[in-house]
């Protein structure tokens, strides 16, 4: 017999059906139960389910009781994403030798063993209907187990070596290095411009060439006679 499709999920039901009967003549004077004779019937509240690429016309179960009045049976989901109607009921109608019971509607969740006494009555419905459209390309392959391992090591080690936030500038270690020789420091100022020392034998002999790092006395000449032109 061929089977539904893999992507059909399913629910199960159990319960117990016993007859209150009047006491026995046990030790007790209360009323004895006795175990049901008689069917339970689940019937779809919907004539089609859709799932992927099949059609599913599903049909009422019926289950015997047992000698003790217990039953249990699987029946499709009703709350199944992959199928379609989505969130359709049961109805549930009892066939007994002796007593009566009124049918109620119930929903069936998926990969669930739910006993029928607590299941509570729902209004009945044929459910949502869903419509898919064709599958889409093919999205952005998310993160491996290698980049998830990767992530929780660095994880790991900012936990065990949280970083140092500092806030004010003069902690900031390296204020004193000289990292950049282009710029201009004191020391790199005094050994490219004249120093005021040097300028002492000018003021006392007037030698301007007892000065240290100044242009030729002959290019200042030049430059004078050129201006008195």
């Amino acid at each position: 017999m061929a089977t539904l499709p893999l992507e059909v999920g399913y629910g199960t039901v159990k319960g117990t059906v016993l007859l209150g009967v009047e006491d026995g003549g046990d030790v007790d004077n209360f009323p004895d139960g006795i175990p049901a004779q008689g069917m339970v019937t689940f019937t779809p509240n919907t004539n089609l389910v859709r799932a992927n690429e099949t059609l599913i016309l599903p049909q009422p179960i019926s289950v015997s009781l047992d000698a003790d009045g217990h039953f249990q049976v699987a029946l499709i989901a009703t709350d199944d994403p992959d199928l379609s109607p989505l969130n359709f009921t049961y109805k549930v109608s009892f066939a007994l030798k002796s007593g009566l019971v009124p049918p109620f509607n119930i929903a069936i969740p998926s990969n669930t063993i739910v006993d029928l006494a607590q299941l509570v009555p729902v209004a009945e419905t044929p459910g949502t209907l869903i419509l898919r459209g064709p599958q889409g390309p093919q999205g952005i392959p998310g993160p491996g187990p290698q980049d998830a391992q990767v992530d929780q090591s660095v994880e790991e080690y900012l936990t065990a070596h949280p970083p140092t936030v500092v806030t004010d500038h003069g902690a900031l270690t390296g204020l004193g290095d000289d990292d950049h020789p282009q710029y201009l420091t004191n020391a790199r100022g005094d050994a490219r411009y004249v120093q005021p020392a040097s300028l002492a034998p000018v003021a006392t002999a007037g030698t301007y060439a007892s000065l240290t790092g100044t242009v030729p006395t002959s290019r200042c000449r030049r430059w004078r006679s050129t201006r008195s032109r």
